[in-house]
């Protein structure tokens, strides 16, 4: 089972939904999200960046806080050497349940 992302626009006035993430494996910093809502409610993959804190795509900024609610909601933690636990940013596609 995956988790989606609501991620409400104010500016724009409507949400989207992050159903996929896969960065780039020479640069984590960026890769494709798959976005399914407004304007066309179509799903479609975007390429990304990271600037600061947020997600930049051609069509969006996306708070990063939304990218790691969902990382972390889709299981995508891991503990490290320290022993702490910490949210990274690896593959993630939407499956259905069935």
């Amino acid at each position: 089972m995956s988790v989606i992302q609501q991620v409400y626009l104010a500016e724009a006035g409507y949400s989207i939904y992050i159903k996929g993430i896969k960065p780039d494996k020479d640069n984590e910093c960026s890769g494709e999200i798959t976005i399914n809502g407004n304007p066309t409610r179509l799903e479609r993959k975007e390429r990304y960046h990271i600037d600061g804190s947020m997600l930049v795509t051609d069509n969006y900024h996306i708070p990063m806080d939304f990218i790691i609610n969902f990382l972390q909601a889709n299981g995508c933690i891991e503990q490290k050497e320290d022993g702490k636990r910490y949210v990274v940013l690896k593959e993630v596609e939407f499956k259905l349940n069935k």
